[in-house]
């Protein structure tokens, strides 16, 4: 009996250090990736390009924007990007697993996984585009039109959650799929993000774009236990894309846009917004201390004139009582008393003129 408390006594300290150590570390997420000097990204194939996929000239070659998104993190963390392929439908699971340190592959930030991960500052903005055959006037963009319609779009995407909301979506694995069956006359109408759209389905001949339904953000999902690689995450984004190179990348894929520009100032009030969180408190910043200053400054100026201004009329007027011309004086007494009769009503004056506006 005494052998197991010293040894259950034994575990219980060691579990009582690693914890310890591992708080000491910041969660040791980034810890644990510069000592193995890998950021392992994890995603999945079959979503094609141009997320990630197989160079068709050099097989086992993998290309793609986030391919070079995530070869710039990892070289701004001091450390190699390394892939991970894994089921899309899977990605969450196996992240909070342990199968590797974060996930980058078209993840849709959602309210359903805000709520299992922390996401990053995102890295590209996308609309949510309705396709359908050409001439078929059912299918407008309004999604409470298309119930009674079969609408096909992907398995735990933001789509998906939209869609679910009105009728019951044709789900699918694959991003050439759908629309395929859409020619066919299998579903009415196709709900993907815009980056597949334009590269799956608007080249295909029959099918047309009926409108844009949302908007929405890629961002890199991480494990909530470790807030410390989400931080250098974000400095390593916010630094690639303020000097230009996120533009670069996707321009390369052709996916620049004017949605894409607002990513480069990028706020944690965008951040909060995003995600659907309450916004940061407001913080006293250097500019707010300058704006301090130059309105203390105005302020100054305009109190010294307004003092100087009415040390020369007070003294004039008194001077013209005492001393001016006899026809002077009675003009200046009746000037100081209606003036000095006349109450000052600042606040009812302002409500009556407000009122009026309104």
């Amino acid at each position: 009996m005494k052998k197991r408390l010293v040894v259950l006594s034994l575990l219980l300290l060691a579990a009582v250090v690693v914890a310890c150590h591992s708080s000491s570390e910041g969660g040791g997420g980034m810890a644990r990736i510069r000592a193995a000097g890998v950021l392992r990204w994890g995603g999945d194939l079959q979503g094609g390009e141009p997320y990630v996929y197989e160079d068709p000239s050099r097989p086992g070659t993998l290309i793609g924007f986030e391919v070079d998104l995530a070869a710039a993190i990892a070289r701004e963390l001091g450390v190699r990007a390394e892939y991970q392929q894994n089921d899309w439908s899977n990605l969450v699971p196996s992240l909070e697993r342990g199968s590797f340190d974060v996930i980058m592959n078209g993840l849709e930030v959602t309210p359903s996984r805000t709520g299992r991960l922390l996401f990053s500052r995102p890295y590209y903005a996308f609309a949510e585009r309705l396709m359908a055959r050409k001439g078929d006037a059912r299918v407008t963009a309004n999604l409470a039109a298309l119930r009674g319609l079969r609408v096909g779009t992907l398995a735990n995407s933001y789509a998906f959650d939209l869609l679910r909301a009105e009728l019951e979506p044709v789900l699918y694995e694959g991003v050439e799929e759908p629309y395929i069956d859409l020619i066919e006359g299998r579903t009415d109408a196709v709900l993907m993000d815009d980056i597949i759209a334009a590269r799956y389905g608007e080249p295909k001949p029959g099918l047309a774009v009926v409108g844009d339904i949302a908007e929405g953000y890629y961002a890199i999902g991480i494990r909530r236990t470790e807030p410390d690689v989400k931080q250098a995450i974000d400095g390593a984004l916010e630094r690639v894309a303020k000097s230009g190179e996120l533009q670069r990348i996707l321009e390369r894929w052709s996916l620049w846009g004017d949605r894409e520009r607002r990513l480069v100032d990028w706020t944690d009030r965008d951040q909060a917004t995003m995600t659907g969180q309450a916004p940061p408190p407001a913080s006293l910043t250097w500019g707010h201390a300058v704006l301090y200053h130059e309105g203390a400054g105005i302020t100054l100026v305009i109190s010294t004139l307004a003092m100087v201004l009415a040390v020369a009329l007070g003294l004039g007027l008194a001077l013209a009582r005492m001393v001016g011309p006899t026809w002077l004086r009675p003009l200046a007494a009746a000037y100081v008393e209606i003036y000095r009769g006349t109450p000052v009503l600042p606040s009812s004056t302002s409500s009556i003129t407000g009122s009026r506006r309104s």
